[in-house]
């Protein structure tokens, strides 16, 4: 029997953010002679994990930005379409009205759209405007309905469609042995940082200051730093907003106590070396960082936007309204005796990348008529 043909819709490149990252994980542990998921990414750049779709033997298309292009963008996009799917599976939010119109127009079966954050990642209002417009007309064009989290499912298709469980929950899963610490590393890394000596708060996020919220971040740690001299901040990314981020280190006299890492291969090492980490999202579909967090067995501080499906281990949740409540934490906040690896719980929570990837590579299946 041929294996189900899926075709992954992103609404950017094979990066190392969250989005590319579930498709690459689930992607990578499917049986792909029977589950086979080629990739759509938008713009003519071979982004950082391109390379691995390429080596399970995918596809990658690349189409113009609909904003750049739309002719070009539509032309390109009912090509890969129409290249014999069985399955398309949006990941652009609420611009998955889009290619899944188009899917439904060239007759693929299966019309899946997934919702993987609790508001648009942009903050102008006419692009919001846009994506409002196309999120409504989501149901006359999917079949099938997926979201990381309950909140983020309530958040493309509402209340209703959620309640009438429409909606199917899909882990944002990990391969967690990945993350499991190790003192070697925490050695090695501490040392190539210079980071010795300090207790590290880490966090790792886009550079993206109306999601990511490093600016805020970086407020409680310079009250923090005025109480608790021997703290080190790390920040593991890159991003639209690094040039005011570098101003308000600058501004805050930061420069000798944080390190910005920029984006980084081994997140696994960064782990080990952390003692605390941090996650003040203004919004998150879920937050998966918190996930490998916890998996390092690091204890985690979030704000109270993110999803509480995130508790896994010691995970703590506070409001951004209180920077001060913040400051308090990083200044008590200590290093775990022991670096537990909760493996029982990321199992039990559904978060192991193994069981959710055979569950998935089972649900096309089912949807395509193969079982």
């Amino acid at each position: 029997m041929k294996p189900v043909r899926v075709l992954y819709v992103g609404g950017g490149s094979l990066d190392r953010g969250g989005i590319a990252s579930w498709m690459l994980n689930y992607a990578s542990h499917f049986d792909r002679e029977r589950v086979a998921v080629d990739f759509l990414v938008h713009g003519s750049e071979s982004g950082a994990r391109e390379a691995e779709a390429l080596g399970l033997g995918a596809t990658v298309y690349h189409i113009p930005y609909r904003r750049n292009d739309p002719a070009g963008n539509r032309k390109c996009l009912l090509q890969a379409i129409r290249a014999g799917y069985d399955v398309v599976h949006a990941h652009m939010d609420g611009m998955n009205a889009y290619p899944l119109e188009l899917a439904k127009k060239a007759g693929v079966p299966v019309r899946i759209s997934h919702s993987h954050n609790t508001d648009f990642l942009t903050g102008n209002p006419i692009r919001r405007a846009v994506h409002e417009l196309a999120r409504r007309r989501i149901p006359a064009s999917a079949t099938h309905l997926l979201s990381c989290s309950e909140n983020a499912g309530r958040f493309l298709y509402g209340d209703a469609l959620v309640n009438a469980g429409k909606v199917t929950i899909v882990r944002n899963a990990i391969d967690a042995g990945q993350y499991r610490y190790n003192e070697s590393t925490r050695t090695t890394v501490r040392a190539e940082i210079g980071l010795n000596g300090r207790f590290v708060i880490g966090h790792i996020g886009r550079f993206d200051l109306r999601q990511k919220n490093q600016l805020f971040l970086l407020n409680a740690f310079a009250e923090a730093k005025k109480t608790r001299g021997a703290l080190a901040l790390v920040l593991v990314g890159d991003g639209q907003d690094r040039p005011q981020i570098e101003a308000q280190i600058s501004r805050l006299g930061l420069e000798r106590d944080v390190v910005l890492a920029g984006f980084r291969e081994d997140v696994p090492a960064l782990l080990s070396a952390f003692d605390l980490f941090v996650l003040p999202s203004v919004f998150e579909g879920l937050g998966i960082v918190l996930i490998e967090a916890q998996a390092s067995g690091l204890s985690c501080l979030a704000s109270d936007a993110i999803p509480r499906d995130t508790q896994i281990a010691d995970c703590a949740y506070l409001s951004l309204d209180d920077t001060a409540a913040w400051a308090n934490a990083f200044v008590h906040a200590a290093s775990p005796i022991t670096r537990n690896f909760p493996e029982r719980e990321i199992i039990e929570r559904g978060y192991a990348i193994s069981t959710a990837a055979a569950q998935l590579q089972a649900y096309y299946e089912k949807a395509a008529g193969r079982v």
